[in-house]
């Protein structure tokens, strides 16, 4: 499965196939990767913008035209934006507090890193 959240917006997606055969893509989600083999297959994506893919879909025709029901690449978010952080509450300077407040706002939920600029 594509990694959620990614910020990635090229992802790596891999499938088993029973045949080898044409790739077929439906929904927002193609790739120039058009050629399966019989086993893992791993395809690119093309460029996707930032946002929900829930509609994505693979199909695999052989070489006698049998097609494959599609197979739908489960939901997966790219995000290659990175957080704006700006200062709500800075810290008096100078202080006698050896543990002061500090707050800052953040466009974006996530893990906070801490070290000097």
């Amino acid at each position: 499965a594509v990694a959620t959240p990614t910020s990635d917006n090229t992802s790596n997606y891999t499938f088993n196939s029973t045949e080898a055969g044409t790739i077929t893509y439906g929904g927002s989600c193609s790739s120039a990767d058009n050629t399966s083999v019989a086993g893992n297959n791993t395809i690119t994506f093309n460029e996707l913008a930032d946002n929900t893919y829930s509609n994505c879909t693979i199909r695999v025709t052989d070489n006698v035209s049998n097609t494959s029901s599609p197979l739908s690449v489960s939901s997966f978010k790219i995000d290659t934006t990175s957080p704006t952080l700006s200062e709500v509450t800075v810290v008096p300077t100078p202080d006698n507090d050896s543990t002061p407040a500090y707050t800052f706002s953040s466009s974006e939920a996530g893990a906070i890193t801490y070290g000097a600029i």
